[in-house]
């Protein structure tokens, strides 16, 4: 069974804050009502095999957040440590043990424009093994001239590998940007059978879905 430490993220609700101020009322009554309606953030840890630790953050909606960092102190959330659900971390063991997961079946509570939104959706359907570039997505969701922008939201994707941003590269093959690092993007193109070399994805492999 998976353990899981305590992780000091919480509410401080009217606690005096590093600035000496009292924490605003409108903000303590607002999580209540987030908790209220099922949408206040927890966090948990999940430790990934051969990757490293990963931060979880859910609603009663979905799971909203996907970080390699421990969250801060000012992460928005206020229940410390929390189990990670099942229905979060068993995808994420089968896809760390080798499995070819989809993570569809993963339910989310994402947070972000309609036009990130849009791209976010789009790279769910970029199915596992594959890769596909920013123009593509463009082109997908209807903005062919969109490709900075699309690459901008795919930076902002909250809910990293299993809304999968690691599997659109450029169209030349070279492996952009990547939030967590590109040893961390390399890594999950690797273990998802991707080749790549010298920085490029190799010839044959983009966009063939």
């Amino acid at each position: 069974m998976m353990t899981e430490p305590a992780i000091d993220v919480r509410m401080r609700g009217d606690r005096i804050s590093a600035g000496g101020a009292p924490r605003a009322r409108g903000e303590v009554a607002a999580r209540r009502a987030d908790r209220e309606a099922g949408t206040a953030l927890r966090w948990g840890r999940f430790d990934a095999e051969g990757f490293g630790p990963l931060w979880l953050g859910w609603t009663d909606r979905g799971l909203a957040r996907l970080d390699f960092d421990r969250p801060g102190e000012g992460a928005a959330g206020d229940v410390a440590g929390a189990p990670v659900p099942e229905r979060f971390a068993a995808p994420l063991w089968r896809y760390f043990a080798g499995a070819r997961e989809d993570f569809k079946a993963v339910p989310l509570d994402l947070r972000g424009t309609a036009f990130q939104r849009a791209v976010w959706a789009a790279l769910r359907e970029v199915p596992y093994g594959a890769v596909c570039s920013y123009a593509t997505i463009a082109a997908r969701i209807g903005n062919p001239r969109a490709m900075r922008a699309v690459g901008a939201a795919n930076g902002k994707n909250p809910v990293a590998i299993i809304v999968p941003c690691h599997r659109i590269v450029e169209a030349g093959g070279g492996l952009g940007g990547y939030t967590g690092g590109l040893e961390r993007k390399r890594f999950l193109l690797a273990r998802e059978g991707t080749r790549v070399i010298d920085g490029r994805v190799q010839p044959g492999q983009l966009d063939l879905f």
